[in-house]
């Protein structure tokens, strides 16, 4: 005879359901708790075993003394001394039908708004037992971003070894690729962006900057990362040594055979520094002469020959008016014969 049982016919991949009996079998692990189910996600089913029995129904009758059901159930395949249903929905709110088998003694809702609904459609007696909660210290999420196409020159071999040896370590970690490359990288913690043109406020949100090319000239990503104190993981490139990134102080440098990765050290000392960016010299190379242009001037134009405009990414046609676009704009599409 088992003592307490909690009987779970379907196992869902997720759900609320799911989620308490875990807590529970967690927080409750040093009594005798048996977990009965009939079939489900292995993945729900193995963690539980962890901490409690758990048994595959099999058509056998199941003697208890304690009996715990969170459905309408067919309680005539136990044998039970007590049986407590723990009811986990509003009732009321679904028009589900309440459960007045005799044979249950104590009705228990997870919340007071739930007992009280599930007492007026039932007229039995429902307390309160609020769903147990053991949260353990939750690990530091690594926050990792790259914006680059997902190419081997780019490196998309290293990307996937680091990813992969990210996973291997535990580590929690969750990495936005700002890409319009369909060829993704097979791990559920990289998350794929549309390009967009500044993702700045992505890369000063972020733990690093990860670029692990085979070759970069003089990688703009990574140049605004130190620049915004967010630290970076690259491979050895020349210009990347040349921008003064060292190991350990504003970011790691990864050899191209990715051998030895840091891991724990990349998770556990994130560099904190400023940086200022190498002063370029293009005051020295442009001529000094004002400026003409004022981007506020714009003007509206009427279509006279149907064209597709890539800047205002639409179909115009004729006598279709294109409206607030700049003189310059204005002269570059009358001399194609596009507008008047």
């Amino acid at each position: 005879m088992y003592t307490n049982v909690f009987y779970i016919p379907h196992f869902n991949i997720i759900g609320g359901i799911e989620t308490y009996i875990y807590e529970l079998a967690k927080k409750y692990s040093k009594y005798d708790i048996t977990v009965v189910y009939s079939d489900g996600d292995y993945k729900q089913i193995s963690r539980l075993a962890k901490y409690v029995r758990v048994i595959k129904y099999n058509g056998e009758k199941i003697k208890c003394k304690r009996l715990f059901i969170m459905y309408r159930c067919n309680l005539d395949i136990f044998e039970a001394e007590h049986i407590i249903q723990i009811t986990h929905a509003d009732y009321k709110a679904q028009n589900l039908t309440p459960n007045k088998d005799p044979r249950i003694n104590e009705h228990y809702a997870v919340s007071k708004a739930v007992a009280k609904t599930y007492e007026e459609i039932s007229g039995l007696e429902t307390k309160v037992c609020y769903n147990p909660l053991s949260v353990d210290k939750p690990k530091k999420v690594l926050r990792l971003i790259s914006a680059t196409r997902l190419t081997k020159e780019k490196g998309k071999d290293r990307m996937t070894i680091l990813a992969n040896a990210l996973t291997k370590a535990n580590i929690p970690f969750l990495w936005l690729v700002f890409t319009n490359s369909q060829d993704k990288i097979d791990n559920p913690n990289v998350i794929y962006m549309n390009p967009r043109l500044d993702i700045r406020d992505f890369i000063a949100g972020s733990d690093y900057l990860v670029q692990l090319s085979d070759t970069e000239a003089w990688s703009y990503s990574v140049l605004e990362s130190l620049v915004l104190s967010t630290p970076v993981i690259v491979t050895q490139i020349p210009c990347f040594i040349e921008m003064g990134i060292k190991s350990g102080v504003n970011g790691y440098v990864l050899p191209f055979n990715m051998k030895d990765i840091p891991i724990n050290e990349i998770y556990n000392n994130i560099p904190e520094f400023t940086f200022k960016a190498p002063k370029d010299i293009y005051d020295k190379l442009l001529i000094k002469e004002p400026s003409t242009y004022d981007p506020s001037k714009k003007v509206d134009a009427i279509c006279i020959k149907s064209y597709t405009d890539l800047e205002h990414n639409y179909h115009y046609k004729r006598n279709d008016k294109v409206k607030n676009i700049t003189i310059e704009r204005y002269e570059y599409l009358k001399g194609l014969g596009l507008v008047e």
